[in-house]
């Protein structure tokens, strides 16, 4: 299956949100710092968390970020791959409970204020509705009843 078919709400263009990623990333230590906080304020996650390679952990948040913002773009094949990552059971960050969704999405805001020097109200909330449409993906798979949290 390529895609997601049942998908109803509409494809954005998000070069503003792709370009805070490369502006966060770009500088090191984002993806260690998101994890980290994750960790923080989640007992469950931090378990998780400490239970996985952090190097991989990394890497999958990396990826899933740039997969999430795909899929809000209508990227025919990032559903399919955003499943395979939670499917394949590595990627902790990605793979919370639907209900801790909004947990992990304030979590990411606050490192990306920490990170993107171009961080705005305006910026945020073009974050939140990308992360919300491929949120709202995830929570209706089968690895959602599967979820850590």
């Amino acid at each position: 299956m390529t895609g997601d078919p049942e998908r109803t709400e509409p494809f954005v263009e998000l070069s503003d949100v792709q370009e805070s990623l490369a502006r966060c990333t770009v500088r090191g230590g984002f993806a260690a710092r998101f994890l980290a906080l994750l960790g923080e304020g989640q007992a469950t996650l931090a378990r998780a968390l400490a239970a996985g390679d952090p190097a991989d952990q990394r890497r999958v948040v990396r990826r899933g970020l740039q997969l999430m913002l795909l899929y809000a773009q209508g990227a025919p094949m990032a559903a399919t791959l955003l499943d395979r990552i939670v499917d394949g059971g590595g990627a902790t960050a990605l793979a919370v409970r639907p209900d801790l969704h909004p947990y992990l999405v304030d979590t990411l805001m606050r490192v990306v204020r920490e990170f993107d020097p171009a961080f705005s109200p305006a910026l945020e909330k073009r974050w939140r509705e990308a992360l919300g449409a491929a949120l709202a993906y995830l929570a209706t798979r089968p690895a959602a009843r599967r979820s850590i949290g």
